[in-house]
């Protein structure tokens, strides 16, 4: 709070930052912070929220005042996944993501990744992929998946 505060230059509590991040322009707000990282390129993920909600990759981009780039989410393409994977490079994407260990446990990939992985190995110079991992969902145990598989 004291940062965000000194930053505004606003009194240095909760109320008061949380105030001026209400009272501020959403975009003006986001820029602003985003600038203050000093990032050089952003990774964005373009599977989550759904296009047309939220801010694309090169709006993001434009906000933070750096480099952008589309990194395909291989859940969101579903059976097209494969044929979206074999021409990622060419529409742009530099990775793909895959939620796979997130959202099921890597002892349940749907077959719908398994076939955009082994599309992405078959282009001979393949996207690197970004495995995303966690806590997964409250139902979900991710110490049933087996690192030997």
């Amino acid at each position: 709070m004291r940062v965000l505060a000194e930053r505004f230059g606003i009194e240095p509590d909760e109320c008061a930052v949380y105030e001026h991040r209400l009272a501020a322009d959403p975009a003006e707000y986001a820029s602003a912070m985003l600038r203050a990282t000093n990032t050089e390129v952003l990774l964005i993920d373009d599977g989550y929220p759904p296009e047309g909600i939220g801010t694309s990759w090169d709006e993001m981009g434009e906000l933070a005042g750096c480099r952008a780039l589309p990194v395909l989410r291989l859940e969101t393409r579903g059976a097209r996944a494969a044929a979206e994977t074999a021409i990622a490079r060419e529409h742009g994407y530099v990775a793909l993501k895959t939620i796979a260990a997130y959202r099921g446990g890597l002892d349940r990939v749907s077959d719908d990744v398994v076939a955009a992985l082994e599309a992405n190995e078959a282009t001979n110079d393949p996207l690197p992929v970004q495995v995303h991992c966690g806590f997964g969902d409250s139902d979900l145990h991710l110490w049933r998946a087996d690192p030997d598989t």
